[in-house]
């Protein structure tokens, strides 16, 4: 893949996309489970469609948008094309990345350092710039 579709890619997800890692709680489960999510809404299919054909997923039509979900699989690719060019959602690439290179995609690992991450990346998603908020 070029640099210039790299580059376009990570330009549309500061823009239009959201990085980061969901936490679901079950009642039959003992414990949360702890996921990164990658996802870009937009109410032109045809962005979307440029990404569903180089990583998968799926496209579905939510509240006036589209919005492409990234496969489990692609994630980590998916990262890796755009890290270089991300200027707004740099932090929250960053902290995916950590997040899977010490638990994979494995449900498995000690519950506070992945709510530790989880809240880590809840607080960069609050900043529409993607830094943590000056105090």
């Amino acid at each position: 893949m070029r640099n210039s579709d790299k580059a376009w890619m990570a330009g549309f997800i500061d823009g239009e996309g959201w990085i980061g890692i969901t936490k679901q709680v079950r009642k039959n489960r003992p414990s949360p489970t702890y996921r990164i999510g990658i996802k870009i809404s937009n109410t032109e299919i045809e962005s979307l469609m440029f990404f569903k054909e180089r990583y998968g997923g799926t496209i579905g039509k939510g509240k006036g948008a589209y919005q492409w979900a990234c496969p489990t699989k692609s994630k980590r690719k998916l990262l890796d094309d755009i890290k270089p060019f991300l200027l707004i959602k740099i932090s929250q690439a960053r902290l995916a990345v950590s997040y899977m290179n010490r638990f994979g995609h494995q449900e498995t690992g000690t519950l506070q350092i992945k709510e530790t991450y989880y809240q880590e990346a809840k607080e960069l998603n609050k900043n529409k710039y993607g830094e943590r908020n000056a105090k």
